[in-house]
């Protein structure tokens, strides 16, 4: 059963920027089969400080994505062998759902081997169960907090620089629409003209070449555009 918080709706918004400041309340969800292991993770993160962490526990996996789609936590533990699906499959799967939370697979696994599911999971970091304490949790979650900040920074200057991106691709259609405009309403001007008009750029190349000075020149416009005078 899911225990210790109800998952409502997150009425500050899922993307809880600015809520890892030191003072602030950390929401943690603990993903585990095992009632002993979720009691003991749970007691240990009441522990750690300086952050107040509240937890939510689930059974589950599909308790789980019913707990995040209802109030997004800010780190989440998920046991690596859970009743009829992997942890790590679980994570991803909360991942591809478009779900932000730092990712911890907790795991009876250590060192190189655990670093390397976590990491093929997409999870931040991992905790062993043969390492637990205040100090082992503790770093987890600064390290994941840590990551999940980072990582948010950057999706944000992305996002900037696509929407910058945008508006410049604007910026520049509708300049250009706006100069094939001047430029259709200066050929209309000179195109009744009975005298030569002739413009060069700053490198001496014809950039306009009126009906005039081809009929004068004995040049079509095709022909003498972009030639140096």
């Amino acid at each position: 059963m899911i225990g210790m918080m109800r998952c409502v709706p997150d009425e500050r918004g899922e993307d809880n920027e600015g809520r890892f400041d030191m003072d602030t309340e950390l929401r943690v969800l603990i993903v585990d089969d095992n009632p002993v292991e979720r009691k003991l993770l749970a007691g240990l993160l009441g522990k750690v400080r300086p952050w107040q962490i509240t937890t939510t526990t689930c059974a589950t996996g599909s308790e789980a994505v019913a707990c995040v789609h209802g109030q997004l936590p800010d780190v989440a533990f998920v046991d690596f062998r859970l009743q009829g699906e992997l942890g790590t499959d679980l994570i991803r799967r909360l991942k591809a759902s478009g779900c932000r939370s730092g990712m911890v697979l907790f795991t009876g696994q250590a060192g190189e081997t655990a670093l390397l599911e976590a990491l093929r999971a997409g999870a931040d970091d991992y905790l062993s169960k043969d390492d637990l304490s205040i100090d082992s949790v503790s770093r987890v979650i600064h390290n994941t907090l840590d990551k999940v900040k980072t990582t948010r920074a950057l999706d944000a200057a992305l996002q900037e620089l696509s929407e910058a991106r945008d508006s410049l691709e604007v910026r520049v259609r509708e300049r250009t629409m706006e100069l094939q405009g001047e430029r259709e309403k200066l050929k209309t001007i000179t195109s009744t003209a009975h005298d030569p008009i002739i413009m060069i750029d700053h490198e001496a190349r014809i950039t306009f070449w009126n009906p005039a000075a081809e009929r004068i020149f004995g040049y079509s416009e095709e022909e003498i555009m972009g030639r140096e005078v």
